[in-house]
């Protein structure tokens, strides 16, 4: 299963770095799924977090990060939504590979609903965004939200409607799928439509 989500990975990157080259400026946001479920009964030894980290350098290599080019914040989420680093707090791109490599896994439940909306209410809007410049979500998850609050309401549910308020707000919401739990269905929702 390793080899069908590296090429997934593999897929995804070749399509960020087209975004990247097609953008002189951009705001980024990496939204990282920290949950319990990417990595499974391994969460000391794991593959997927490991790709993941491999996929958002692989990302940022490719960028020209800085106050005339991308900037990039960066949200995990697990029972909450974390902001990592704002918009502001990396100028380059070797100081932004080395962060995400510090970056920790948090084996908890999966409030993706959470993390969309803190993206929403303090990145975009926030420290460092830039107006007329084109802010752009990345969502990294396998796509299979809980609800910490309340089990019976249906996390899917809350995801799709936070994903649709940070994409009413005008950003442009890519979503990536890892592991072998992907709910492609749920992932197709929260993304923008192709443009």
């Amino acid at each position: 299963m390793a080899s069908k989500q590296m090429l997934f990975l593999l897929v995804a990157s070749a399509a960020m770095v087209a975004v990247v080259r097609s953008q002189c400026k951009v705001d980024f946001v990496f939204i990282v799924d920290g949950s319990g479920s990417i990595c499974g009964n391994q969460p000391n030894e794991c593959d997927n977090w490991r790709s993941i980290k491999q996929f958002l350098r692989s990302v940022v290599s490719k960028m020209s990060v800085g106050p005339n080019g991308s900037k990039v914040a960066m949200v995990t989420f697990g029972s909450i939504g974390n902001l990592i680093w704002d918009l502001d707090t990396y100028s380059d791109s070797n100081s932004l590979q080395n962060a995400i490599d510090q970056v920790k896994y948090l084996n908890e439940k999966t409030n993706t609903s959470h993390a969309l909306d803190l993206v929403r209410t303090r990145v975009f809007g926030g420290k460092g965004d830039r107006a007329g410049v084109p802010n752009v979500a990345i969502l990294i998850t396998d796509g299979l939200p809980s609800n910490k609050t309340n089990p019976f309401v249906d996390g899917r549910g809350l995801a799709r409607s936070a994903a649709q308020r940070l994409k009413d707000s005008g950003v442009d919401l890519i979503t990536v799928g890892v592991t072998s739990q992907i709910d492609a269905q749920l992932l197709k929702d929260l993304s923008s439509p192709p443009q």
